[in-house]
């Protein structure tokens, strides 16, 4: 799995473009599930395809 970084609306769109099925992660530093799914999406990203 490739892992994608959009900081700006343009960024959104390209990756739209790119990619037309994505997995979208919002990610927020206070918040424990946030943390949780993040290692679970860490580790599915290593898994090969």
């Amino acid at each position: 799995m490739q892992t994608l970084h959009a900081a700006s609306p343009d960024d959104w769109r390209a990756a739209i473009s790119a990619h037309p099925r994505l997995l979208v992660d919002y990610y927020k530093d206070d918040c424990p599930a946030c943390r949780m799914l993040d290692l679970s999406l860490q580790r599915f990203a290593g898994e090969p395809a």
